[in-house]
């Protein structure tokens, strides 16, 4: 991938980034890529997990849940189809609250 993004100019889209090697961290911000590596720092995995822990304790039994990443966020700008969608992130910590969820 790296060398594709360093021959090419342009925006990119979802439909590119699902093309991509699955072994490489990528977003792409308004078309553009930004590749993730390297991997996080000890100091930043024990501050993101102590943040997991902590929203994890504060959620239980309500409607939203804590996330880790790496799992793709596809942020449409409008009606955009899902290939067409210029802005694809993976958040290290993600909260989702889904309404009309009932609670365990």
């Amino acid at each position: 991938m790296s060398v594709i993004i360093n021959q090419l100019k342009g925006h990119f889209t979802f439909a590119d980034y699902k093309s991509w090697a699955e072994d490489e961290r990528w977003e792409i911000v308004d078309g553009e890529p930004y590749n993730m590596t390297p991997s996080p720092s000890t100091k930043h995995q024990e501050v993101l997990g102590e943040l997991h822990r902590l929203f994890s304790v504060y959620l239980h039994g309500k409607t939203c849940r804590v996330y880790l990443s790496p799992f793709d966020v596809r942020l449409p700008e409008k009606d955009e189809l899902d290939e067409e969608i210029q802005t694809v992130v993976q958040p290290e910590l993600t909260i989702i609250c889904i309404r009309g969820v009932q609670k365990q």
